[in-house]
């Protein structure tokens, strides 16, 4: 792995939250608990459950967990520390990442059985995103190409969206609350088979939104369509929100942003399309930073 144009020394702490999470959740945890059961004697107890668990569902995309507000995330050139709660300490050396994963609230770093999910807003708003991304990307990328020049098939396969540990705090929690202080076992029912069918809907989308990579091509959907389309065949064109891939004369689909390892992906992606059927011996990839920017550009060492 290589890495130029402004990484930088690495070294800052970062905050997993600010107090706006957890007083917000405070608030609605005392909404749940007085104002849902009062607000169940006009629409019943289906109806406050209902209310609740959907309202949880909205915060639990748009707002961190409160205990956010108990840990740090220390940033050097080595590792990433997680800090509390309390005094626990988790350290994730940047070579044992084997998955990153960007949504819209956190960057999630995986591996050594640990999972670290680092705030985005501060990653984004001191400039540090880019950097971190090019301690663990290419190697990433260089070991995708390697799996898929051994004849390995690679899912990646996105998250559910909410997290379940985010819908616990803001959904699952709350209307607990309620249903035991006034909805009732109705409302518990109605709040558990809610749960149930989301979760269950959340499956499908992530097996909707799978994309395959092998070695003769990848697959995805286009729509509820399963497209495959071999290496030789694959236009790709970057736009927001990821990649549109597909052949030049069919249906393309979307290569997301939030998949697991996207930026890793998305280079192998590109330099697969534009080799085709080419015979290379060993492919390399460095990431390049210029004004705040991440580039991974794959070098191919050609045949003798």
């Amino acid at each position: 792995m290589a890495t130029s144009g402004g990484g930088g020394v690495l070294w800052v702490t970062v905050p997993g939250a600010t107090r706006a999470p957890l007083l917000a959740w405070m608030a609605w945890l005392m909404f749940a608990a007085v104002g849902a059961p009062l607000l169940a004697e006009r629409i019943g107890p289906a109806g406050a459950a209902i209310l609740v668990v959907g309202v949880g569902w909205i915060l639990a995309r748009r707002i961190p967990p409160p205990i956010e507000r108990l840990r740090h995330y220390h940033l050097d050139d080595t590792e990433v520390t997680v800090i509390g709660p309390g005094g626990r300490v988790l350290r994730l050396p940047w070579e044992s990442v084997e998955r990153v994963t960007q949504s819209r609230l956190t960057l999630t770093l995986h591996g050594a059985g640990m999972r670290v999910a680092i705030p985005m807003l501060p990653l984004v708003g001191r400039g540090i995103w880019a950097p971190v991304l090019a301690r663990v990307v290419p190697e990433l990328a260089e070991d995708l190409w390697a799996r898929l020049d051994e004849g390995e098939k690679v899912d990646l396969v996105p998250g559910l969206e909410p997290d379940s540990r985010a819908l616990a705090w803001w959904a699952w929690g709350p209307v607990a609350v309620a249903c035991v202080l006034g909805i009732g076992p109705v409302g518990l029912a109605i709040a558990v088979a809610l749960a149930i069918v989301e979760r269950a809907v959340a499956l499908v989308r992530a097996h909707i939104g799978t994309v395959t990579l092998q070695r003769a091509g990848l697959a995805l959907r286009s729509g509820l369509r399963g497209v495959f389309v071999s290496w030789p065949r694959v236009e790709v064109m970057r736009a927001a929100y990821g990649l549109l891939v597909g052949p030049s004369d069919g249906r393309c689909g979307r290569v997301r942003t939030t998949l697991p390892n996207y930026c890793a992906a998305a280079p192998v992606i590109e330099l697969r399309a534009q080799l085709g059927t080419s015979q290379h011996a060993h492919v390399s990839f460095r990431a390049r930073i210029a004004e705040g920017r991440l580039a991974v550009v794959g070098e191919v060492e050609p045949s003798a």
